[in-house]
């Protein structure tokens, strides 16, 4: 399988059984090289590429996290052995970019006619961040059904200009075929493959949870903050897997501790209502945190009680201001009341006194204001750990100075 953005053969079906032959494919996490960024504080399986596993069935696979020790050389001993014909490279962190460039191309050499692929949320939304020579194709997008595509055209012969979702580096610089629509029924998406490393899931941890895995329960959020690309990601659209597709997945997995990744895990409170109960009905015990708006805990704080019976260990909650006019000017209005000193938007920090409550505070760039101070003195007051942090424009959002494809 020669590595041409432009060939072309026999039709592609899509199918993952209509192929006769399999791929060989290596899946890469690069890491963060040098720099620091939330992999350097918390280590966690590389969810994404893990999914993107699942949806290959049929090819022969690989995957190699360079974070671990001795990633490198691990990853220069599987490309000597096993040979790969596609290498997929996972940048779902804006501070990876560099060093899956730098991945790409120490690739290049070794494997010259192997074609590398790069997808991730960085990927999606600033494509020409990855157009160099060590890199042939940009997924953009969810990958699962793309890289299917993607492979099974690769070893039809077909051409890759009919697969869409991608942006394909030639010699006349960067082509996007065409959007590809987002996966229908998230519950008709393969379990992700933690098989092809088990090895590595005891050294991923968050903070001092270990072993700890990542679970997805739902894509995409019905806000609309100007600082996030979350929504814009998924073309603002909230798409959730089943009851029973949540319990199978948590079945599946060995870990104590588990985060949800979902953005906003409390959008649907009733889901969520049934995802516990049906925990405690099944006798999973696990510890598990999740991330939710201030708002909504303020407006059901039983769900809180409810998930501490079934293991809740901390919650996530985001305070990028502790006024209604502040928030207002982020686009992201709690609802919980008029501005007041006396009674802050973040007052649903006071229905979580049983578990951890940690707070996620983004401070502008320059001198710390006012109103950074007022909300960081007033969250540190209920939270368990407060954490602040540069408020950088995430690629694909409106913020001021925030990047987009």
């Amino acid at each position: 399988m020669a590595r041409d953005t432009h060939a072309t053969g026999a039709d592609h079906k899509g199918a993952p059984d209509s192929i006769d032959t399999m791929a060989k494919v290596l899946l890469i996490h690069p890491g963060l090289g040098r720099i620091r960024g939330f992999d350097g504080l918390s280590r966690v399986e590389p969810l994404g590429i893990e999914c993107v596993a699942g949806a290959l069935r049929g090819h022969e696979l690989r995957l190699v996290d360079m974070r671990l020790r001795d990633g490198r050389a691990r990853l220069d001993e599987i490309v000597a052995d096993f040979r790969p014909e596609v290498c997929a490279l996972s940048c779902s962190f804006t501070t990876s970019v560099s060093a899956t460039v730098a991945v790409a191309g120490h690739l290049r050499p070794l494997l010259p006619a192997a074609t590398i692929v790069v997808g991730g949320m960085h990927p999606s939304v600033c494509p020409r961040d990855f157009a160099c020579s060590g890199i042939d194709v940009v997924v953009k997008g969810e990958g699962e059904e793309t890289i299917r595509d993607l492979v099974d055209t690769l070893e039809s012969g077909g051409d890759l200009r009919e697969v869409p979702g991608v942006v394909l580096n030639t010699e006349e610089g960067q082509v996007f075929t065409r959007r590809r629509p987002l996966a229908a029924h998230l519950d008709t998406l393969p379990l992700p493959r933690r098989d092809l490393a088990p090895s590595q899931h005891a050294d991923y941890c968050f903070n001092f949870w270990r072993p700890f895995a990542l679970v997805e329960t739902a894509r995409g959020c019905p806000h609309r903050c100007s600082f996030c690309s979350v929504w814009r990601f998924f073309r603002g659209r909230t798409r959730v897997k089943s009851v029973d597709r949540v319990l199978e997945e948590l079945a599946s997995v060995r870990a104590d501790h588990i985060l949800f990744t979902d953005d906003n895990f409390l959008t649907d409170v009733e889901r969520s209502r049934e995802i516990a109960l049906r925990l405690l009905d099944a006798g999973i015990r696990k510890t598990f945190s999740f991330q939710a708006r201030a708002d909504t805990l303020a407006a059901h704080p039983e769900i809180i009680d409810i998930w501490v019976q079934a293991g809740l260990g901390n919650v996530f909650v985001g305070f990028e201001a502790v006024t209604e006019e502040q928030l207002a000017a982020l686009r992201k209005a709690s609802g919980l009341g008029k501005p007041s000193r006396r009674s802050p938007p973040c007052d649903g920090t006071r229905s979580c006194p049983s578990p951890g409550l940690s707070s996620s505070i983004p401070l502008s760039p320059g001198r710390i204001s006012p109103a950074c101070a007022s909300t960081y003195s007033t969250t540190a007051s209920r939270t368990l750990s407060s954490a602040c942090s540069p408020r950088c424009p995430a690629p694909g959002s409106s913020g001021k100075g925030a990047r987009s494809s």
